[in-house]
């Protein structure tokens, strides 16, 4: 699985104007539509239910599916990013046993699983919780997180995640050369 952690000021917002810019709106899709990646939220407007909004119903607008997630509050945002990935990749794993688990144990005559009171752990993100025991555990498209890149425009993320940062400028947003490089950093094996 590929994700994306996100910040909008710096990257869709231009310049902290709290207006969405259209034109890097169009190449997060790009680098949606060509990886296939998942978005997480990684940015104080995870704090504030308006702009939160206002960014699901810009992706929602663009075609790119809902955001799966919001990072926590950490010491910084690289430690808020590495803790997300594994608390995923945990989750994906703790899950995936579950569900071994309650299969191992069916009734032999009614084929009925167990009832599964107890067995939904907390992971510390309840957004995460909440989408992942939807429809995508069904269909068994979930994995652990493979790939992924934070497009951010805060200096500080050089240091505790360089290889997986596409630095963008305050002031011009996410372009077609970040997109680029963000394709590149996801396509990795």
């Amino acid at each position: 699985m590929k994700v994306l952690f996100l910040d909008v000021n710096g990257v869709l917002c231009l310049g902290y104007t709290g207006t969405l810019n259209h034109i890097a709106l169009q190449n997060l899709k790009r680098i949606h539509d060509e990886t296939g990646c998942l978005i997480v939220l990684a940015s104080s407007w995870r704090n504030s239910g308006r702009r939160l909004k206002v960014v699901e119903d810009a992706l929602f607008q663009m075609g790119i599916p809902a955001l799966i997630g919001t990072t926590g509050v950490g010491r910084s945002r690289a430690h808020e990013i590495l803790e997300w990935i594994e608390a995923w990749n945990t989750m994906i794993t703790t899950v995936g046993q579950l569900e071994g688990m309650l299969k191992a144990k069916r009734d032999p005559e009614t084929k009925k699983a167990p009832e599964k009171d107890g067995l939904s752990p907390h992971f510390g993100h309840p957004r995460i919780f909440e989408w992942f025991v939807g429809s995508r555990l069904e269909s068994g498209d979930l994995q652990v997180i493979q790939s992924w890149v934070s497009v951010d425009d805060e200096p500080t993320l050089k240091k505790g995640i360089p290889g997986n940062l596409v630095m963008t400028n305050t002031m011009k947003g996410l372009t077609g050369e970040d997109a680029d490089t963000a394709i590149r950093i996801l396509s990795r094996k």
